[in-house]
């Protein structure tokens, strides 16, 4: 019995994305997440939320070592104390005329600044919790991705708080096409497991030229904004954007599309639009960039975990992710607001249907076995060749509270990528907030790109009032 004990602390693998991010330490990928609540913040209440969350999650008192064969693996350390991974930043003082200063301007710059961090200690669990001053009445988060990806996080932190209602009404459920276990038991079914099995190996070696093409030079038309290998060295800056989902909604209908079309679609539009703004001779002969969207493999989505946690069944903890590059021009005059949309809405759905997220992801599985900087070089050329990173999480659809303090905005992003601009958007309570952070010496002024981003969304809309629905070939079900 000991010894097993002994083997669950010490021979837990590291994913193979965790194996990338921890490989150095200058890039480490820390999600940066804040949640703003109705009233000062409750310090032994998130106390107490995250001594649950440690209970559940052995990634949250695990540590990552190399063993005397050269392989990483998760640590599990017998207990943890809360105390050493909580920051609580003093209470300000009198600041006289700055006392109507915007809350949201001081956390932005707060977050911006976690962004430019030294790496993680790794001599304790990869994750922190800085309470802000009382007036602020916010908590960032700041946890290494090697723990988990953003859906799981989420799960985990929807677990500790009391929720406003009906579980399926406060956390809508994720439906995907076929997933991860569906694709690879199709592979051996017989009589068509011979032919099945040639015509995946076929998409998977497309898809390895596409990536090798992809990480050996840049596919894309340089612009202004264009991210590259050392961008991740440059500070940072934050701007957020409150949208309504009722006006996503009402484009995603129109078009028969889903949510993130819609987000991808007015991200995109607004960059055409500052791009015109800030450098017009980019647009000139209507340059051709890549998008990269993260795309999960989960099985199960927010709603699923958070039952599986409740329920007490264990769940995976791993980086069910990968990135999707899109391939979007970029027009000089844009006649049709919702064309972006439109394109954006048919590139997906052809992924989806030759399921390319799942054979990147598993693509990405072989890299961390050639060992050495391969791995990381490969993941990192790739995010540099890439102009936006676009994330997007789908969070409660009613408000929650921590201990009887409502939550009001959530927040996530991600530091350390080669990108000039990464847009995370996450869904709460009937609204979008998208967090746009960017490298400051690529884009100074990230509040002007929100206006711009804001503006695509209004024009969208108004042309949805005046067309009829769009009806397209191929269809998905990533939202219902």
């Amino acid at each position: 019995m000991e010894q097993r004990a002994v083997r669950r602390l010490y021979d837990v693998p590291l994913s193979p994305l965790a194996h990338i991010f921890l490989s150095e330490p200058k890039r480490e990928n820390v999600i940066i997440g804040y949640v703003i609540f109705q009233s000062p913040v409750d310090v032994e209440a998130v106390k107490t939320a995250m001594r649950i969350s440690v209970s559940i999650c052995p990634r949250l008192r695990s540590i990552p070592v190399t063993r005397r064969s050269g392989l990483k693996s998760w640590k599990e350390l017998p207990q943890i104390n809360i105390e050493d991974h909580m920051i609580m930043l003093p209470d300000e003082p009198d600041i006289g005329n700055k006392e109507g200063e915007n809350s949201e301007t001081y956390i932005n710059a707060y977050v911006a600044a976690l962004a430019s961090w030294p790496a993680m200690s790794r001599d304790k669990p990869l994750w922190e919790i800085h309470i802000l001053p009382p007036r602020r009445q916010c908590i960032v988060l700041r946890l290494h991705h090697a723990l988990g990806d953003c859906v799981s996080l989420l799960a985990l932190f929807m677990a500790s708080c009391e929720l406003g209602g009906d579980l399926s009404a406060v956390i809508p459920s994720i439906v995907g096409g076929k997933n991860e276990e569906g694709l690879l038991s199709s592979m051996a079914r017989a009589p068509l497991g011979v032919c099945r099995l040639l015509k995946l190996a076929w998409r998977m070696l497309l898809i390895s030229v596409f990536e090798a093409k992809y990480t050996l030079y840049r596919m894309e038309d340089k612009t202004s904004i264009a991210g590259g290998l050392r961008v991740h060295l440059m500070p940072r800056k934050l701007a957020t954007l409150s949208l309504s989902m009722d006006d996503m909604i009402i484009v995603k209908k129109k078009l028969n599309a889903k949510v993130n079309d819609v987000f991808a679609g007015i991200v995109i539009c607004g960059v055409e639009k500052y791009l015109r703004f800030k450098s017009p001779e980019d647009l000139l002969k209507d340059p051709v960039i890549y998008f990269g969207s993260v795309s999960s493999v989960r099985k199960q989505g927010a709603k699923e975990l958070l039952n599986s946690i409740n329920e007490g069944h264990s769940i995976e903890w791993g980086n069910m992710v990968t990135n999707l590059f899109i391939k979007v021009k970029l027009a000089s005059q844009t006649k049709d607001p919702l064309q972006y949309v439109r394109d954006v809405r048919d590139k997906f759905n052809k992924k989806k249907k030759s399921n390319e997220a799942i054979f990147s992801f598993k693509l990405h599985h072989f890299l961390p076995v050639s060992g050495g900087k391969l791995p990381e070089r490969f993941y990192n050329r790739m995010v540099a060749h890439t102009t936006v990173g676009l994330s997007n999480i789908m969070g409660p659809s009613n408000p929650i509270s921590l201990k009887g303090n409502q939550v009001t905005k959530i927040g996530v992003t991600i530091s350390k990528l080669s990108t000039g601009l990464q847009v995370h958007m996450i869904s709460y309570n009937q609204k979008a907030y998208l967090q746009f952070l960017v490298a400051s010496e690529i884009i100074p002024d990230p509040d002007r790109l929100c206006l711009f981003v804001d503006e695509a969304l209004r024009e969208m809309k108004t042309a949805a009032f005046h067309m009829p629905t769009d009806c397209p070939q191929v269809t998905g079900r990533l939202y219902k």
